[in-house]
Formats: C-alpha cells, sequence, structure tokens
C-alpha cells in the first residue's frame, strides 16, 4: 500500500510555509490511519523527486522483519512485495 501525498513545489527551497504546513497536517493524518487500521511493524516515509515536477512522498507500511530498510522500500515501489506484504481488504 502505498499513499502519496504531493506538495506543488519541485524543491525544499521553493515550498511555502503553508504548504509544509499542510503536508505535515497530512502526513500525520495518513500515519495514524495506516498504524490504527492496519497495524504495521514501521512505516517508511519516502521521496524520490526524479521523474515528476513535484514533491510526493511515499508512505509504505512494513508487516514482517524479513526484510528492512531500503531492501524492502526498494522493492515496495517497484511493487515486487511478496503477496503476504500487502493488506488485500481497505
Amino acid at each position: 500500500m502505498i499513499f502519496l501525498c504531493f506538495l506543488s513545489t519541485s524543491s525544499f527551497e521553493t515550498g511555502s510555509k503553508d504548504s509544509f504546513s499542510d503536508f505535515g497536517k497530512a502526513l500525520e493524518f495518513a500515519t495514524k490511519w495506516i498504524y490504527k487500521n492496519h497495524v504495521p511493524i514501521k512505516v517508511y516515509t519516502v521521496m524520490v523527486s526524479e521523474v515528476v515536477p513535484h514533491m510526493h512522498f511515499h508512505l509504505i507500511p512494513r508487516y514482517s522483519d524479513d526484510l528492512k530498510g531500503i531492501d524492502y522500500i526498494r522493492l515496495a515501489l517497484q511493487g515486487k512485495l511478496s503477496e503476504q506484504s500487502y493488506i488485500r481488504n481497505l
């Protein structure tokens, strides 16, 4: 499961205080929602701004200790996690 939070800027130095404040609120809400409704071990927050002209962040829940960190994140972003790593009923 990946949640996206968009900022209408392409870099940290051009973002407004209001947009970062709104982003912080959205990030807090989404992270709490994930923990409350799906009880992951960890939620990773990831930003990779290479392809699109805006900033967006991925919230990637992890449900097991089999794989952690950058290896888990890479597979999640590529859609290659094993089936048991996904939430089936949202």
